[in-house]
């Protein structure tokens, strides 16, 4: 078969789906002209905009439908999911790496609070704990 009947029939099962309930298996590769171009995207007749779209850069983005999507998930770099937007949690956050930084500090490892509770050194260690994983601004004095 020729790449145009292929497309053809593939463009003529598709229109069919819906009206049969049908199911297709197997896998879907979409290739964009660009990182920008969309792969993917949904939403619900009659929105003016996708609800959802996946980009061929990988970057998912969601919106109401009646505005442009306004909240995205991507890669960064290796290993990193970053968002532009906030992220709320309902119900349970559990962290299971290793490091941890708030309010951009860098990733450190869980701190390990030392000293003597009847005096300043347990205070001491406890603030600079607090300080590395960004918790905190230590402006105490000695």
């Amino acid at each position: 078969m020729a790449q145009s009947q292929v497309t053809g029939l593939a463009a003529a099962l598709a229109g069919l789906l819906p009206l049969t309930g049908g199911t297709m298996t197997g896998s879907v590769t979409t290739n964009g002209a660009s990182a920008a171009t969309t792969a993917y995207g949904g939403g619900v007749v009659g929105d003016t905009f996708d609800r959802w779209r996946i980009l061929a850069s990988g970057t998912f983005e969601a919106g109401s439908g009646s505005a442009a999507r306004d909240v995205n998930f991507r890669r960064s770099a290796a290993d990193q999911w970053t968002t532009d937007d906030a992220l709320i949690v309902s119900l349970a956050f559990r962290h299971l790496g290793t490091t941890l930084g708030f309010y951009g500090a860098a990733a450190v490892a869980k701190p390990s609070v030392t000293g003597s509770r009847g005096g300043n050194a347990a205070v001491a260690s406890l603030l600079s704990a607090l300080a590395a994983l960004g918790l905190i601004t230590d402006n105490t004095t000695a």
